[in-house]
């Protein structure tokens, strides 16, 4: 070895020294191959530390200085946004060092930059209505928006850089949604209260890294404390101007909630057609509440004192149908009441006729709707004088009657008749932020009719927001109800969801549990580990070990022994 070059043990010592260096270090021998470099290279130029062996692997512009090295003298060059400079290094086997830097200017330059990005992200946080609370992925609050100042009641330096375990320790809020979002690695919606005793919905969303780990969690929350509060005033103080701007801030009308974005455009084209007197066409799955939105076009139309009449066409016999949609005279038919009987349409004279289920109309019906759609006037059964009648029609259906009319099933002219203002009311799987407000609303009824408290866990929230409600409102309605009448506790957890949303849920995730073989292992370890995983994937889904045994298809004893197994599994690690 040449006297001059320093030994494997000093070159160590060195890059350890220059490893904290701000500026890039890079050493080269006379032949061009890489004696040192520091870390700082790598983040300056962007390079993989194992991708430099020599100056040909450096940028070409390097590569031109390295050239001009003979002259042994500094040269700068900039490459943008870098200097890069060039010295000899002798007594260190004569090598070459390049230096590379940020000049000062441009440090000033980025600073403004970083200001302006910070300022500008901080305008963006403080417009929002929404709460807006930022942690990375180990639960450090990074940033908050005024709104989370108004909830929480506490400054931002008190919040900003404290760990969600701590602030839910000093009782900030309870329980931490960020916090239950990284132990779970997963999205989670939770019922959060804060020191200022609001009620928060909260919805925790990690950003993921691109090595698959947690990056940041963010949470956006609604605070529905005046809608707990409010809910109960609304349907008697609803013709108040008074609370006529609280109904429009709470997206809450009537008995249905639209805090999604689809719903609240949905809702505010229904509240401008109720000001016309054209015919509305609602369509939707069933469950929707395509019935909820006739009545608030009722409601909020100049019709809102006259009658609203609700017809289900697919409940009325079709021998039936005709006397019960425009009446009929005395003695018109065998059995017929004396003095006759009004309509439908009679009854809802001067206000709504809201016809349900308007596809099941058979063929003879169909022409008479027709006629009254035209001019307003029919015959009751056995009469003979024309009736006239001032009636707007609000129809609905979950069949495509465009193309019931193309099989021949349903008449075009009356399906242009009814098509004229056609509003669909979107799935609730495609408007999942209604679907914790709808909880809450459905279980406050339920306490309200039957003056028993009770409220849901954060796991039933977690847990039903993924659900895909193939039954829509009208399910999670039959759904609360349920688990409300089922569970004798006063927290309703998820070991109380019924069977049925259980088992959906199980198969939803299949293709999450697929079973993948990356390498030979014995046979009867791999059987445990694909036990360990159906049960805890299992678990997230239940807590009731009754629940886990039927998805599992084993019996309830042998998932608590293995549950009670794992948990001494966990300990041991914890112990060792």
């Amino acid at each position: 070895m040449d006297n001059k070059t320093p030994s494997p043990l000093t070159w160590k010592f060195i890059t350890r020294i220059l490893n904290d260096f701000e500026e890039g270090i890079l050493i080269l021998n006379p032949e061009g191959k890489l004696l040192l470099m520091n870390d700082a290279v790598f983040h300056l130029l962007n390079l993989e530390k194992r991708s430099i062996k020599s100056v040909q692997d450096l940028p070409e512009k390097i590569q031109s200085i390295w050239e001009k090295r003979h002259l042994r003298s500094v040269t700068r060059l900039f490459l943008t946004p870098y200097e890069v400079d060039l010295h000899f290094v002798p007594g260190f086997g004569d090598g070459y060092a390049f230096i590379f830097r940020k000049p000062p200017h441009l440090h000033q330059e980025l600073k403004e930059k970083a200001e302006l990005m910070n300022a500008e992200i901080t305008a963006v946080l403080n417009s929002s209505y929404d709460e807006i609370f930022v942690t990375d992925r180990n639960g450090i609050t990074l940033r908050v928006n005024e709104r989370s100042l108004n909830l929480y009641g506490r400054s931002k330096d008190s919040l900003i850089g404290k760990h969600v375990k701590e602030l839910e320790k000093e009782g900030v809020f309870s329980p931490s949604a960020s916090l239950q979002a990284i132990e779970r690695k997963e999205n989670v919606t939770v019922v959060q209260t804060t020191a200022n005793n609001r009620k928060l919905i909260v919805q925790a969303n990690i950003i993921w890294d691109n090595q698959g780990e947690i990056f940041r969690v963010i949470c956006t929350s609604k605070d529905i404390t005046e809608i707990s509060e409010l809910r109960k005033r609304l349907n008697d103080q609803q013709e108040d101007p008074l609370y006529a701007p609280v109904l429009q801030d709470l997206k809450y009308h009537g008995s249905f909630v639209a805090i999604s974005r689809v719903m609240r455009k949905m809702v505010k084209f229904a509240l401008r057609v109720a000001q016309t007197e054209s015919t509305v066409l609602l369509s939707g799955e069933s469950g929707v509440g395509k019935g909820e939105v006739a009545r608030l076009i009722h409601q909020n139309s100049n019709r809102k004192d006259k009658p609203f009449i609700v017809v289900n066409c697919g409940a009325i016999p079709e021998n039936l149908m005709e006397s019960e949609m425009f009446g009929y005279e005395e003695g018109a038919f065998t059995g017929a009441k004396k003095q006759g009987k009004p309509g439908f349409f009679e009854l809802a004279d001067g206000g709504i006729l809201f016809l349900d289920e308007v596809a099941e109309l058979p063929p003879a019906m169909q022409v008479k709707l027709l006629q009254v759609l035209q001019d307003g006037t029919f015959n009751s059964v056995g009469g003979t004088a024309q009736k006239h009648v001032n009636v707007r029609v609000i129809a609905a259906t979950n069949k495509n009657l465009e193309a019931l009319v193309r099989k021949g099933q349903f008449r075009q002219d009356l399906y242009y008749r009814l098509h004229v203002i056609p509003i669909h009311i979107p799935s609730l799987r495609d408007r999942p932020e209604d679907i914790v407000p709808l909880l809450i609303v459905t279980l406050e009824k339920l306490i309200d009719k039957n003056g028993c408290p009770k409220q849901f866990s954060a796991d039933v929230f977690s847990i039903l927001t993924k659900y895909s409600w193939p039954g829509n409102i009208r399910e999670l309605q039959n759904v609360v109800e349920w688990m409300y009448v089922s569970t004798e506790k006063d927290i309703m957890e998820s070991d109380s969801l019924p069977m049925s949303i259980v088992r959906s849920l199980s198969l939803s995730e299949e293709n999450d549990s697929a079973i993948a073989v990356n390498r030979i292992i014995p046979l009867k370890k791999a059987i445990e580990i694909l036990e360990k995983e159906l049960i805890l994937k299992a678990q997230k889904i239940t807590k009731s070990t009754y629940q886990i045994a039927d998805l599992l298809k084993i019996n309830q004893s042998t998932v608590v022994r293995k549950l009670n197994k794992l948990e001494m599994e966990d300990d041991n690690s914890m112990v060792n």
